[in-house]
């Protein structure tokens, strides 16, 4: 396989990742405002919106990651949801330093990591 399209194949994967990812969370978001605390525990109701934006966004990148058409818009995507994954680890490590909390925390920063160098080598 060629690095181009090993490029390409590197957005595409993320980019469904991130579809995925982002229709977990839309429900998520969705069943903790309507009080479906089951799915999300302790989560209030500026969290769940703020998880649902979130999830909109991861959404739109995937869609727009695997269409690839519009690389500036894949970019800003990519660089917003990076900064909200960056703020959300820090929230995460401030309240629970445990090693777990700090891996599951991690995965969501490499996501946008791996879409943004996607987006710019295809």
């Amino acid at each position: 396989m060629s690095k181009a399209k090993s490029r390409s194949l590197l957005l595409k994967i993320v980019s469904v990742l991130f579809i995925v990812y982002g229709l977990y969370f839309v429900v998520a978001s969705v069943l903790s405002l309507v009080g479906g605390n089951i799915v999300i525990p302790g989560m209030n109701y500026l969290a769940a919106g703020a998880g649902w934006i979130g999830a909109l966004l991861e959404f739109a990148a995937g869609y727009f990651g695997l269409r690839r058409r519009n690389r500036t818009l894949c970019t800003v995507l990519g660089i917003i949801i990076l900064v909200l994954s960056v703020v959300t680890l820090c929230s995460t490590v401030n309240s629970s330093s445990s090693v777990w909390t700090i891996v599951s925390g991690v995965i969501p920063v490499i996501l946008p990591l791996l879409y943004l160098y996607g987006v710019r080598k295809s």
